[in-house]
């Protein structure tokens, strides 16, 4: 079943009530228990893309996901672009310095 945020942050905010016997503070937060883990798509260091999953713990709702990837087209562009104009230029651009 796919929830919008809101209807997450009601649905994890009754079960606390009534099992943790939790009320949101003065600014309609609670404290709550989560769990994360993470995945490679390969073993090793060598991977590129990897994602990031937040659970929650009493009620096993994903709160937050994050897919990350050691490649990004901005700076493969702009890296193409550079280099066509100005080895030197490209050549500390890339390295860093």
């Amino acid at each position: 079943m796919i929830m919008d945020a809101y209807s997450k942050k009601e649905v994890i905010m009754d079960a606390y009530s009534k099992k943790e016997e939790q009320l949101p503070n003065e600014h309609g937060c609670m404290e709550i228990a989560a769990s994360f883990d993470g995945s490679w798509l390969t073993r090793g260091h060598k991977s590129l893309i990897g994602i990031g999953c937040v659970v929650d713990v009493l009620t096993g709702l994903v709160l937050d996901t994050h897919v990350m990837s050691q490649h990004c087209q901005s700076c493969a562009l702009v890296g193409k672009k550079l280099k066509l104009q100005d080895q030197d230029a490209y050549r500390i651009w890339y390295e860093g310095a």
